[in-house]
């Protein structure tokens, strides 16, 4: 539960409770600006939060930001190296740009890091 003075900065930054859903369902009607301007927003307040971070790199990935995009996502790999979800997002974007031996390079490192995801298996076999 967060502290007082927290939700208070929270409530008057106008970033509430459900925020983190509110960017969500933006990003999944397509509304990617507000998507965006949402999760950075949130970023303001929870700098390293991951599942800020990994939505707003799949915002930016579907906004042909693979840069911006890339560096978010290798963020959420370094704060959660066991999650697939962020390898698998950016593993797709470098293989749909044509960076073929960079999307090889993140599967086979999420490989040897453990993770434990039928999904990266797969996604580097396909590679």
């Amino acid at each position: 539960m967060p502290l007082p003075l927290f939700r208070n900065l929270r409530n008057r930054l106008g970033l509430g409770g459900a925020d983190l859903e509110r960017a969500e369902e933006l990003y999944r009607q397509g509304k990617l600006a507000d998507a965006e301007q949402a999760c950075r927003a949130l970023l303001g307040v929870q700098p390293g939060d991951y599942s800020v971070r990994l939505l707003l790199g799949r915002v930016r990935l579907a906004q042909n930001d693979l840069a911006e995009g890339g560096v978010l996502l290798r963020q959420a790999i370094d704060s959660r190296p066991a999650s697939a979800e962020p390898v698998l997002a950016l593993g797709a974007a470098l293989r749909d740009a044509g960076r073929w031996q960079e999307a090889l390079a993140l599967a086979d490192a999420a490989i040897a890091r453990g993770i434990a995801s039928a999904d990266v298996q797969v996604f580097r076999a396909a590679l």
